[in-house]
Order: structure tokens, then sequence, then C-alpha cells
């Protein structure tokens, strides 16, 4: 099994921050996305809005409660799907 990686930069509770997650080019190949479902622990962290930029899929969260938290990424493109997940910190500001 992978490791899921760490976002670098913990989120506040009670503070927004915008994060990305960049799909693969060697995955997407000559494809772009199409769709990106993100998944999150509402206990833990709020999903205020997501879009897709130049097959970046960017997501404005805001934090709930303390502790680390999964952030699943489900993303297709015309003829594909896969799934991606990162752990977000959430900390007292």
């Amino acid at each position: 099994m992978a490791t899921i990686q760490t976002v670098e930069k913990p989120l506040k509770i009670g503070k927004t921050d915008t994060y990305n997650f960049e799909v693969s080019s060697e995955w997407l190949g000559v494809e772009t996305l199409s769709t990106a479902l993100i998944t999150v622990d509402n206990a833990k962290v709020i999903l205020n809005s997501q879009s897709i930029v130049d097959n970046v899929v960017f997501m404005s969260l805001t934090g709930v409660s303390e502790g680390d938290t999964i952030i699943h990424i489900d993303y297709t493109t015309a003829t594909r799907t896969d799934c991606d997940a990162f752990v977000l910190v959430l900390e007292a500001c």
C-alpha cells in the first residue's frame, strides 16, 4: 500500500484556505480532466468550493476541528478514472 502524502501547509481551525492537487501528466497523457469529486470528513473540514484549471484540482477548505484528515479525490477524463488522497493537518490558531 502506498504512503499518503501529508500537505506541508496545515489548515487552522475556523480559517479558510485554498489547496490544489495536480494530476500526473504521465497518467493524463493527451487527455484532460473532465471531473473531480472531492470527499472530506465534515467533522474535520468543510469543502467550500472546487474547480479544475489546466488539469489541476483546486479546493477551498475551512478547518472545523483539530487533528489529521484525509482528503480523497476521484477524477475522470473522457475515457478513464482514477483516485488519490492526501493528509491535511488541522490545528488551532
